[in-house]
């Protein structure tokens, strides 16, 4: 992997983490860790959701996963490096002045070493996953800061996007800096689109904007649009308080494929027998047709190929006969229908010698 040499900005070095490296991803690597992490599956080493507090008491509910995606990339572009490192390549961590780090900006606890355990900081700073994973945990615990100021959405249903109006606002900063009834704002003012200057806006109505007018790259949306219900301003009023859920409202739930486990990685030696292993694939939705793309490699296969639902046990048949020492790596594709985004599950495979190499011990003799 190529390391892109580039320099930070002075005023951005007198934080928690300073010269760290951070590999850039893919658009759809970004856009699947979003997902993963809306619905808290990213892996066991990853920060976990807290439940949602509602009006009803604790819910297990994931994050909207449209508004982790807009946050994201108002915030950071959905750029862990500075944008002079090109997509696959490992380079300079994207840092604010203020400390924020990464694709979420996290600013919280990075201003000063040992403010968050160290081990914390720097994956915050270098790792893209961790970073919207502790991005996704902020927003879930500012969901649940909410009711501690009386700001909530209707029945408070973490499952209806629009109920998260307050939880995005106070993601950058709770106070008047963000009230749509702050003069600064002209007004009227028509919906942000993303072609608009962002100082006319406040922020939560950036994101609701990007959610319903996602860039595009390749011709293609980042994500698929859904156009949110923006609360009316008179309803907000300068001090924030309950409001009525806007209408029509939508729901929370990404269109979300993941495998337990995500990846595979064995060692084997170089003529061994075939092996198998068991894979659980899953969506947030189980009614919906899946398919895989079979691989190329005649060291890997897998059966079934497709099903008519999720969720599917998948066994992978993992042959290394005839393969030469070395390493190996293959993506298998995921496909499900009804708008999911891609799964690509990684095999990777290392070879070593079956030969195994005996020196006899021959005492030495030594001169008379």
């Amino acid at each position: 992997m190529a390391v892109v040499i580039a320099l930070q900005p002075l005023n951005a070095l007198a934080c928690a983490v300073s010269g760290a490296q951070g590999y850039q991803a893919s658009s759809t690597e970004v856009a699947t860790a979003m997902e993963l992490a809306a619905v808290s599956r990213l892996s066991a080493s990853y920060p976990p959701l807290p439940p949602l507090e509602t009006s009803s008491g604790p819910l297990i509910a994931p994050v909207p996963c449209v508004l982790l995606k807009a946050t994201g990339y108002l915030e950071g572009s959905w750029r862990q490096a500075v944008a002079s490192v090109p997509v696959g390549q490992t380079g300079p961590v994207r840092q604010s002045a203020s400390c924020g780090y990464g694709i979420m900006q996290i600013t919280s606890g990075m201003r000063q070493p040992g403010e968050l355990p160290i081990e914390v900081q720097q994956r915050i700073a270098s790792d893209y996953r961790y970073n919207i994973g502790w991005g996704a945990k902020m927003l879930a615990e500012k969901w649940n800061a909410m009711d501690f100021f009386g700001a909530v959405v209707g029945d408070r249903d973490p499952r209806v996007a629009e109920d998260w109006y307050y939880a995005v606002w106070a993601y950058n900063q709770f106070n008047f800096k963000n009230n749509p009834s702050n003069p600064d704002y002209p007004w009227p003012r028509p919906p942000f689109d993303g072609t608009q200057s962002k100082t006319n806006y406040p922020y939560q109505e950036l994101v609701w904007g990007l959610a319903a007018n996602p860039p595009r790259e390749g011709g293609r949306p980042l994500w698929e649009p859904v156009a949110l219900t923006l609360p009316k301003g008179e309803e907000i009023g300068e001090t924030p308080g309950p409001i009525p859920e806007p209408s029509p409202s939508h729901g929370s739930v990404c269109r979300t494929l993941f495998a337990e486990p995500g990846s595979l990685e064995l060692t084997v030696q170089a003529d061994a027998a075939p092996l198998t292993r068991a894979i659980a694939l899953g969506g947030t939705a189980n009614s919906v047709p899946w398919q895989a793309t079979a691989p190329p490699e005649r060291w890997l296969r897998l059966s079934p190929v497709s099903g008519a639902a999720l969720p599917a046990q998948i066994t992978v048949t993992i042959d290394p006969r005839g393969l030469r020492t070395g390493a190996y790596r293959a993506a298998i594709p995921f496909a499900a229908g009804g708008g999911y985004t891609p799964f690509s599950l990684t095999v990777s495979l290392v070879v070593e010698s079956s030969v195994r190499w005996f020196f006899p011990y021959v005492p030495r003799i030594r001169g008379r």
